[in-house]
């Protein structure tokens, strides 16, 4: 496969398929994560995710310090602000009284939830609706920045392994005495249930290939807004082509995985493709 594009439409569909499967198949779902510790006092599942999280830890830091990845921290991160604190509340509560998270309303609608296709309704519409008021949630986050640093090692002014490593490591002692005491796994009589701790292993690793191959993490909030203003472009064009969210100019990156296939496209090639643009 010499088509660095088609690399990369083949890698995002197929990790996106394998991580669909495998969070419907283990109910991984964030939303719930949350519910369930603050309804029913249940941090089992809040255990999984610690175990994604440090997994993709040790994978990303592994993909820098041997050069894998070495975009760090990735273009697309902004810089914290108040904006930050307040968009990740609305989206809190938006979760909850939607049932699920943007991931998690996918996979269930896909298993025939009527509630979940209202959410997805629903946040294709607030996705694009979004789009109007860029402009002044754009201004608000800038005008209340906290910080010029994006990541923690920014911030306290080291190498990013002094802080991952740690960090994981504790993780992985936390996680140790969980399986010792048996709180890791729950019996279940379901067919084909993949237990949590494993596809957070598995999510941790798509996520992982995909940063490598695609150029980016997993990530879905913005296609809701893409494919959200296909729709509202059927009846709005030029109200959609004259919003500057769906104008900004793509991200001119390239990921270490690729060069190899783009400088060899390019050679017999009359057209330049270093570097393509990730919108």
């Amino acid at each position: 496969m010499t088509n660095p594009y088609t690399l990369i439409i083949t890698t995002s569909l197929l990790t996106g398929l394998l991580a669909g499967f495998i969070m419907h198949r283990s109910s991984f779902c964030v939303t719930a994560m949350f519910r369930d510790i603050f309804l029913f006092k249940d941090g089992y599942m809040m255990r999984m995710l610690l175990i994604l999280v440090v997994a993709s830890m040790l994978l990303f830091q592994l993909g820098n310090s041997s050069g894998l990845l070495t975009a760090n921290p990735f273009p697309l991160l902004g810089k914290p602000s108040l904006a930050t604190l307040v968009g990740g509340m609305l989206f809190g509560i938006g979760m909850v009284l939607a049932g699920g998270c943007v991931v998690g309303t996918l996979y269930k609608m896909g298993a025939g939830s009527v509630l979940s296709l209202v959410a997805f309704i629903g946040l294709l519409s607030g996705s694009a609706l979004y789009a109007d008021l860029h402009p002044h949630w754009s201004q608000f986050a800038k005008a209340t920045t906290l910080s010029s640093d994006i990541t923690l090692p920014q911030l306290f002014e080291i190498e990013a392994y002094l802080l991952t490593l740690p960090l994981a490591l504790l993780g992985l002692i936390y996680i140790y005495q969980l399986h010792r005491g048996n709180r890791l796994t729950k019996s279940t009589a379901l067919e084909g249930y993949i237990a949590p701790w494993k596809a957070a292993l598995l999510l941790a690793l798509l996520g992982f290939i995909s940063y490598l191959f695609v150029g980016m993490p997993f990530g879905i909030t913005t296609s809701y807004a893409k494919l959200g203003a296909t729709f509202e472009a059927l009846f709005l064009p030029e109200h959609v082509a004259s919003l500057v969210y769906f104008n900004a100019t793509p991200l001119n990156y390239t990921p270490p995985s690729l060069r190899p296939a783009l400088a060899a496209v390019q050679d017999h090639s009359s057209m330049p493709l270093l570097p393509f643009n990730i919108p």
